[in-house]
């Protein structure tokens, strides 16, 4: 909707750090980020809070036992998923390993079989092959509504992380920034 009012805006996708350094080095205007910074010269807004969900493929979820997930079979998922094929956006797996933190108290998780630097591109995998992953339900909210992805169960305190707007500290107005930022806190408030 801004581009009607003659923003014009250029994305770029990358890992956190990347881009807070990029923000720092005046190449970016405004990042999206998964972690709060510290950096002098940089204001952070929190945007909103994103909830991961332990996510499967349909034809995994059905190799697994009954379509209804009970505390047992809960239980047994760390085991019954580290034969199956897990698909993360980096190799160490920074999501599952947190999950299996949090969720299952676990100090270590299976290794990813597949690798895609995308979030969206991961949640197609999982779903297209027998396969899982641990994703943001902001990604999966349609496929599991869809009936593509599975959520076997949702524990009562699922791992969650704020995602925050970046933006370089300024006395100068920047009204074509302050836009873009209103806009993005208006969105979140319709979801």
């Amino acid at each position: 909707p801004l581009t009607t009012q003659g923003l014009t805006l250029h994305v770029r996708t990358g890992l956190t750090p990347e881009l807070l350094r990029a923000l720092s080095d005046g190449e970016l205007d405004l990042v999206i980020s998964t972690t709060p910074s510290r950096a002098r010269g940089v204001t952070m807004v929190p945007l909103f809070e994103e909830v991961f969900a332990l996510t499967m493929s349909r034809s995994l979820a059905a190799t697994l036992g009954p379509s209804t997930f009970t505390p047992a079979l809960a239980a047994r998922l760390p085991l019954l998923l580290s034969e199956s094929a897990l698909i993360a956006y980096a190799a160490s797996a920074p999501l599952v390993r947190r999950y299996w933190r949090t969720v299952f108290g676990l100090s270590s998780a299976p290794k990813p079989r597949v690798v895609v630097d995308d979030l969206r591109a991961v949640a197609r995998a999982v779903a297209s092959h027998q396969a899982w992953s641990v994703l943001p339900t902001y990604l999966t909210d349609s496929a599991v509504r869809a009936g593509d992805l599975v959520i076997p169960f949702v524990p009562p305190e699922p791992p969650t992380n704020t995602l925050y707007i970046a933006t370089r500290t300024s006395s100068t107005p920047r009204p074509s920034l302050d836009r873009v930022v209103d806009h993005l806190v208006a969105a979140r408030h319709e979801h």
